[in-house]
């Protein structure tokens, strides 16, 4: 997903139906961050701790719009869903992971001055994520 903006740009992508799949089946979504914005955000002191902790606790799903999920309606019963979904219906937004840290965040792109970001949900099978450092120092 495309998204021209900042983290609340995000956060409002992130905390959408799209989100579905992730929630339901775990995974670790990916947002891909332009080198303009990470430089913003590094120079107000901004960590990648902090995007993902500031993006876990705003990009969330509204329990309406949760409960109206086709897969929740259509495919996956009520008491399939993993335990911190079902405990987080008590609130009003339902996270889109467990835990922050399952958002995985890296810098990527051109060096243009434009917020362009990307999300990138996931389908959770398997939930899991393979990372490599490349190192481009020949």
């Amino acid at each position: 997903m495309n998204v021209t903006g900042g983290l609340a740009e995000l956060a409002s992508v992130i905390g959408s139906s799209v989100s579905a799949f992730s929630m339901a089946y775990g995974g670790h979504p990916l947002v891909v961050i332009s080198p303009f914005t990470a430089n913003r955000l590094a120079e107000q002191g901004v960590t990648k701790s902090d995007v993902q902790t500031w993006l876990f606790e705003h990009g969330r799903v509204e329990r309406e719009q949760f409960e109206e999920f086709w897969l929740r309606r259509e495919t996956i019963d009520a008491h399939k869903w993993p335990s911190w979904i079902t405990e987080a219906l008590a609130d009003e937004r339902l996270p889109i992971v467990e835990h922050p840290e399952d958002i995985s965040v890296v810098v990527s792109g051109g060096d243009l001055e434009i917020a362009q970001q990307a999300y990138l949900p996931t389908w959770g099978f398997p939930a899991c994520r393979v990372q490599r450092v490349v190192d481009l120092s020949l």
